[in-house]
């Protein structure tokens, strides 16, 4: 690997069906559409799929050798945590995933390897709660040191996640879907998700803010 500092971003149950950016007719993506449109330097993926639909198989895949081709057990495969520490390269992991629990703790294992990790969720078990909205996540990546020009930063998003109400502040309320409000309704639903969705785009404008002019990221994947 190259020195440099990166970023990989880990979002959470986020699909371009309901993106602006990838062509849904809300604008719940203002910045990533922007970058789209107009910034040469980023590149939209437009057939790009999760390996699985849950969690801990998707990412126990992406993240390690570990894949659905072989039979290697988890608790012998590398990550890619690992490789970057052989490689000399300071590890951060920032999370508003739970750190441990039945849906958590095979992820909790990668990230706990890092040499720096901020665990903002403190619930345990088999709850998706939350306490901090991801936006939270950002002073974290902030204490990174910009001088240091081999780091490997992953930032774990709880995106928008069951309860979609739940993962954004009430002022972005922009597909009149009030929080917690007539959730039962099909309509209610796909508006609190598309207000998650136009959260988590202004969480990822703050994100590549801080990578870009803070860190002088030399590459962030999301």
């Amino acid at each position: 690997i190259p020195d440099g500092v990166y970023v990989l971003i880990i979002g959470e149950s986020m699909t371009r069906d309901h993106m602006n950016a990838y062509g849904y007719s809300r604008d719940n993506t203002p910045f990533q559409t922007e970058a789209a449109a107009t910034d040469r330097h980023y590149t939209f993926f437009d057939n790009a799929y999760s390996c699985y639909t849950q969690t801990v198989q998707v990412l126990t895949y992406a993240l390690t050798e570990k894949n659905q081709y072989n039979n290697m057990n988890l608790a012998d495969a590398f990550s890619i945590i690992d490789m970057a520490r052989a490689a000399g390269f300071t590890t951060t992991w920032i999370s508003n995933q739970s750190q441990y629990g039945i849906w958590d703790t095979p992820i909790g294992a990668i990230g706990s390897v890092c040499d720096n990790q901020y665990w903002i969720n403190k619930n345990i078990g088999s709850v998706v709660a939350t306490s901090d909205y991801d936006g939270a996540l950002v002073p974290y990546l902030q204490k990174a040191d910009p001088n240091n020009r081999r780091q490997l930063i992953v930032i774990h998003l709880m995106g928008s996640h069951v309860n979609y109400w739940d993962r954004y502040p009430k002022d972005y309320n922009r597909f009149n879907s009030p929080n917690g409000e007539n959730t039962s309704t099909e309509e209610a639903m796909i508006n609190s998700y598309d207000n998650s969705v136009a959260y988590n785009d202004d969480v990822i404008r703050s994100i590549m803010d801080t990578a870009v002019n803070d860190l002088h990221a030399d590459g962030v994947l999301y």
